[in-house]
């Protein structure tokens, strides 16, 4: 850093005078009126060695120590901390500190965008299995052990759940300083539907009918339909969620293919009105003289 000086004689006089004043005014007032610091410390000054003043100019700037008298005055005294008689200046901000660094916050993860809702599950009734026997039926004029065909049946009823999916905090180790968001999903409901009824259709295939009128009756003249085909009717009623119920010895009177519907009926729940399901069986009913069953 280079000052420039007064070049006139006159002009170096005043100059000298009021540096000499300035810095007995100075230790006046830091040495005679002493005040309490804002702060208590070193900073750093430069003053010009008188060596290299050259026409004025100071071509060489030389460190030294003041000492802080608040922020941000720094004073560097002549004689005091290494510094010369010319102090050219001093750094203030060394007498302010540096601003105490501030815990960044942790970012608090945010729960996923899809993890909320209510949905319903419903499962619906079903006929688990059903069986006739014996193995082979024959009509009930042929049969004289089994006395026709009986079909078992075996059905559960339904059951419907309320289920919703929330956010909750999942913690990454024993102190659960480190946690993330995971999606759980909850049964918040859950409600039986039980079986109430179980009815049963039934009738002969149409291949059966057109074979009875048809290939056995030019083989048997006369031949026909002897039950009155179709029908409905009742099979179980009451309440609850596993049922096994039957059609005993139905007295089969026509050759053919019989086949209906198992209906079930279910008593409902306040997530569902009352469900209805219908499934097929068939049993084949031979006669004794013929292998032929259409």
């Amino acid at each position: 850093m280079v000052h420039r000086l007064p070049r006139s004689k006159t002009a170096r006089v005043i100059f000298v005078f009021f540096i000499i004043l300035s810095l007995t005014l100075m230790a006046w007032h830091f040495f005679g009126h002493p005040k309490k610091a804002g702060c208590v410390g070193l900073c750093q000054c430069n003053y010009c060695d008188p060596d290299y003043i050259i026409d004025g100019q100071c071509y060489r700037a030389v460190g030294c120590v003041g000492a802080c008298n608040g922020c941000p005055n720094c004073n560097g005294q002549p004689g005091l901390g290494g510094c010369g008689s010319w102090i050219l200046w001093c750094r203030g901000s060394d007498c302010c500190g540096k601003p105490t660094p501030r815990p960044r916050p942790t970012a608090t993860p945010r729960p996923p965008a899809d993890c909320h809702g209510e949905w319903k599950v419903i499962k619906h009734p079903s006929v688990t299995s059903w069986k006739y026997t014996p193995p082979f039926p024959v009509v009930i004029g042929q049969d004289a052990i089994h006395g026709g065909f009986t079909l078992d049946i075996y059905a559960r009823g339904g059951w419907a759940e309320l289920w919703h999916k929330y956010p909750k905090k999942h913690c990454d180790d024993g102190s659960c300083k480190h946690w993330h968001w995971v999606c759980k999903q909850q049964v918040l409901r859950h409600y039986d539907d039980p079986l109430v009824k179980i009815d049963l259709t039934m009738d002969l295939a149409q291949s059966s009918r057109e074979w009875i009128y048809g290939d056995l009756r030019a083989r048997y003249p006369g031949a026909h339909v002897k039950e009155k085909l179709p029908w409905e009717a009742p099979l179980w009623s009451g309440r609850a969620n596993s049922v096994h119920t039957q059609l005993k010895k139905y007295p089969s009177e026509d050759p053919g293919k019989h086949v209906g519907d198992i209906i079930l009926e279910t008593a409902g729940t306040p997530l569902n009105p009352p469900q209805h399901l219908e499934v097929p069986y068939m049993v084949p009913v031979h006669l004794i003289d013929t292998e032929l069953v259409r």
